[in-house]
């Protein structure tokens, strides 16, 4: 059985710097290359890599375009899901009587029409094409006589067939002297036209689009020149850490009322056993469950443990909570006898590794 491999982002970076590789890392990318090679390993990439790996400002884009194309060499298509959708998988399956929720392989990959396992809508694909067919009429015929006009739209109407040849003379002609806009651009010609001119599905149009957003190296090379466009990947993928710290904050706010009996006092107190407590309520349990859109009412309180226990990234994400709320009790002690009852706001970027982890 090959290995599956899910390397740091910090091991992308490492391995593809563009002044050079230490001896060390010459020889520890030479030997991942060998095992993908042999098919002795499978490496897999996430959207957090994809998140992490984003050049910041323009200069620093020679290093990400490296950094996408060593992604792209070795992990090729096996693209995870998105981390937070595999809890909602793991749970549909314990809720459906499975005592071991564990996804396969197949089920943590993404599939063809999804991109990072959500799936892409067909619903602006139409909009989009009579959207691009109103501005080449515009382009085309806006400026010839009304009967000249009438005849030539007669004559190049998309619907019929025998004007599809002069359809791909003039697009083709046009996309010589005009720069072709985005995303068109990225997509073989011959295939944008066709789908302007119907010949093509919607669904193949998205599948030869998703192929090429589903490639770091084209969506570092050639998508993201825009710093807004930068922004908005970072901010699509980070809003999952701000969903985390919003949950972690709310439940922050629950342990600040706890410890307020001890804020006058010298205690120091042991405050394991009441945050494993808190954890083990069947309110909080339910709360962490049903945060992920799925349906527990008819689920027993001593069925909410072992539901948890069945799904590995549910489970390690709940101790994880737990750990994180008693490390940062005494902190939050210390914040309360110094006046201050507000938690300590998180940032979403304290969750990159936390997305990892699932």
């Amino acid at each position: 059985m090959p290995k599956l491999v899910y390397l740091d982002s910090s091991d992308f970076s490492k391995l593809s710097a563009p002044g050079g590789l230490s001896p060390e890392n010459k020889e520890i990318l030479a030997a991942l290359r060998e095992h993908k090679r042999a098919g002795t390993a499978i490496f897999f990439l996430s959207a957090v890599h994809i998140s992490e790996a984003v050049h910041a400002a323009q200069e620093h884009k020679e290093a990400a375009v490296q950094r996408a194309a060593l992604m792209r060499e070795l992990c090729g298509s096996n693209i995870l899901r998105l981390p937070t959708d595999l809890p909602k998988l793991e749970l549909q399956k314990a809720l459906g009587g499975e005592k071991n929720a564990r996804l396969s392989p197949a089920e943590l990959t993404s599939s063809s029409g999804e991109w990072f396992g959500a799936e892409v809508p067909l619903d602006e694909i139409p909009s989009r094409r009579a959207t691009a067919r109103r501005e080449i009429d515009s382009l085309l015929f806006s400026n010839l006589p009304r009967h000249e006009r009438r005849r030539r739209r007669s004559e190049l109407d998309f619907r019929k067939k025998s004007s599809h040849p002069t359809w791909r003379q003039l697009l083709k002609n046009a996309a010589r002297s005009s720069p072709v806009p985005f995303p068109y651009n990225l997509v073989e010609q011959d295939t944008v036209i066709s789908w302007l001119l119907g010949e093509i599905t919607d669904r193949q149009y998205r599948t030869d689009l998703l192929k090429i957003i589903h490639d770091p190296y084209v969506m570092f090379k050639y998508l993201l020149d825009e710093e807004k466009h930068r922004q908005q990947l970072y901010e699509a993928l980070r809003k999952q850490g701000r969903d985390l710290a919003d949950n972690t904050e709310i439940s922050a706010l629950q342990l600040i009322t706890g410890l307020l009996p001890f804020a006058k006092s010298e205690i120091r107190p042991d405050l394991t056993i009441p945050v494993k407590q808190f954890f083990d309520r069947s309110e909080t349990l339910r709360q962490i469950i049903s945060s992920y859109d799925v349906n527990i009412e008819d689920v027993a309180d001593q069925g909410l443990k072992p539901i948890i226990r069945s799904c590995p990234s549910l489970f390690v994400i709940t101790e994880t909570y737990r750990s994180i709320f008693e490390s940062r009790a005494y902190s939050y002690l210390d914040r309360i006898r110094s006046g201050n009852n507000d938690p300590k706001p998180s940032k979403p970027s304290d969750f990159g590794d936390l997305l990892h982890c699932y």
